[in-house]
């Protein structure tokens, strides 16, 4: 049974949704996702139905107010939750998720080790790839992780900055050998 914040929030989510886009529950599903949630902010999937891939929409709601999923968002997300000035304010492993979620839907999953069986098919990466971790540079926080695109799919390193005015600069490349 959802705890009644995590109700609100999907009610918020999916009026939101029928107010912006114009679908009902019989177009889109508004799924909320736990584990991404933080002390502030609830994490939602705005699921399209009828579609098999690239069907899905991501949103934070703050009880108050929906934000669609765009860098800005996840900017204002880091910010209200401490980073940059506590790198340790969220899990590695959930901020990189957040990461990769608003500003890259639909571009893979993070790489949470070694063992991750995406990784299985590509040569000469899985020595390589560290648990996600958030790192200070000066006054910015940096979110360093490596995403996957499935089994033997390309692998991607993400450098994630986090500034204090909640800007976000990243820069990706393709790690998997040729």
């Amino acid at each position: 049974m959802k705890d009644s914040r995590t109700q609100r929030a999907a009610s918020l989510v999916a009026e939101w949704v029928r107010e912006t886009m114009g679908w009902g529950p019989e177009k889109a599903t508004v799924h909320m996702v736990p584990h991404l949630s933080t002390s502030r902010f609830e994490f939602a999937v705005i699921a399209q139905r009828g579609l098999r891939s690239s069907g899905e929409l991501y949103a934070v709601t703050d009880g108050e107010r929906v934000l669609p999923g765009r860098p800005e968002t996840l900017g204002e997300v880091l910010a209200a939750e401490g980073l940059p000035a506590d790198p340790g304010a969220l899990p590695p492993a959930q901020a990189a998720e957040l990461a990769l979620r608003l500003l890259a839907p639909g571009r893979g999953h993070v790489v949470t080790g070694a063992d991750d069986p995406a990784l299985g098919g590509v040569d000469g990466v899985a020595a390589a790839v560290a648990e996600p971790q958030v790192t200070r540079e000066g006054d910015t926080a940096r979110i360093e992780f490596l995403s996957a695109r499935g089994p033997h799919g390309p692998v991607e390193r993400w450098s994630v900055g986090v500034h204090p005015d909640g800007s976000i600069d990243s820069r990706v490349s393709d790690v998997t050998p040729r």
